[in-house]
């Protein structure tokens, strides 16, 4: 009962005509039809919008998690076998409520697909999946991800095992000092395939951790005669800096640790520090701003934020002072 004609001459009954035109302004012909068709192809157009929305609803969405990579919040059960399995105890520096459980898929080193989990802190935890897909993607093989409490929190059992893990909150062997695997902001890989190395000085001695890992002592990924060796983090580095774990272990002068990648501390506090959303991207920021220019943002935001705030101290003294005040220095050095 709501279609109408646009003028007598219009043979045409359309809804779209009655919600936008009003007949007794159509002075002609030409101008009613092609008011209306401008209206049907209006109406089309959002039409095919939606349908577009809904088929990436209904598709895409259970296929990213039908593939393997998503990420979730800390659930109860998790939490209670963390907390029993000494990986989360009551010097955290991070909330439960600030750390995803990841799931991934990767390849062993038979060449078959398997499924993992990582736990990691929020604030990466988009950028992490995209990173393990990427290493899927390569057919960097991986030997196992197991989360840590499997492993009562103990380093040495988990690299013997050649574990690949993220968070496990413990202090940095030999001292006090928090590591940042307590924050879910560092990531060890493949221990065997890239050791641990303690540099005795005095005696001119390398101690390797897990000691199976002596045998990749030769970083060569390809070497005269032998069959080129899989699962070195050689031959992701690249991938990891452009996720924003640029800072490698294997950089190092001594201790080497090759296994090891992770977000600089002064950035992660300054995430823990920050609300979810903020965090996220700022993260985001800092690591678009390593692949625009090939070097981390931290020195040069201390720099301007020295300036700005005339006087020196951490990133995230700056930012608690004045978060306005942060936010429009950091968005200056990272627009465009």
């Amino acid at each position: 009962q709501f279609a109408q004609r646009c003028c007598d001459q219009c043979s045409t009954d359309c809804c779209v005509c009655s919600a936008l035109v009003d007949p007794t302004l159509c002075v002609s012909h030409a101008g009613a039809k092609l008011v209306h068709d401008l209206s049907l192809y209006t109406m089309k157009r959002y039409c095919y919008t939606y349908l577009a929305i809904i088929f990436l609803a209904m598709t895409q969405l259970p296929l990213a998690w039908a593939q393997g990579y998503h990420h979730q919040p800390i659930a109860a059960e998790l939490f209670k076998a963390m907390q029993a399995g000494n990986t989360f105890n009551k010097h955290a520096p991070v909330p439960k409520e600030r750390l995803r459980l990841l799931t991934v898929q990767y390849i062993d080193f038979a060449g078959d697909t398997q499924t993992g989990e990582l736990v990691v802190l929020d604030a990466c935890a988009d950028k992490v999946l995209v990173l393990f897909k990427a290493l899927y993607e390569q057919g960097f093989p991986i030997a196992k991800m197991r989360l840590m409490h499997h492993y009562q929190g103990d380093d040495v059992q988990a690299t013997t095992d050649n574990n690949t893990s993220c968070y496990n909150c413990r202090v940095i062997a030999g001292s006090s000092v928090l590591s940042l695997h307590a924050y879910g902001a560092a990531i060890d890989i493949n221990p065997v395939q890239n050791p641990y190395v303690r540099i005795n000085e005095d005696q001119g001695t390398a101690l390797y951790e897990p000691t199976a890992g002596i045998q990749y002592a030769n970083r060569r990924l390809a070497r005269l005669g032998k069959d080129y060796r899989k699962g070195m983090a050689e031959a992701v580095v690249d991938i990891f800096a452009r996720h924003g774990f640029y800072w490698w272990g294997g950089d190092w002068d001594t201790p080497m640790d090759y296994q090891h990648f992770q977000l600089s501390r002064s950035m992660t506090k300054l995430y823990v520090a920050m609300p979810p959303q903020i965090a996220k991207e700022t993260f985001h920021k800092a690591t678009d701003y390593f692949n625009k220019h090939q070097k981390p943002i931290e020195q040069v935001l201390s720099q301007q934020l020295a300036k700005a705030f005339s006087k020196k101290c951490a990133l995230v003294a700056y930012y608690q002072e004045d978060p306005e005040r942060f936010n429009a220095v950091l968005s200056k050095l990272t627009k465009g």
